[in-house]
């Protein structure tokens, strides 16, 4: 929302389905390492460290 995207903008620009932005924003998974650059890439002041480490996603 501060960059000023939809969910489905964001999932257009790093090529995924809006689904899948709203699986991490609700965490109940974690976006693969490139997903996760492509985030960062794609929302200016994202770092990695605060995708990994906000995350409430739990490892089986």
């Amino acid at each position: 929302m501060r960059a000023g995207l939809s969910q489905r903008e964001l999932a257009r620009q790093i090529h995924v389905e809006n689904v899948t932005i709203s699986g991490w924003e609700n965490g109940h998974y974690q976006p693969s390492p490139q997903r996760a650059l492509a985030l960062c890439r794609a929302l200016p002041g994202l770092t990695l460290d605060a995708i990994y480490r906000c995350s409430t996603f739990v490892h089986p």
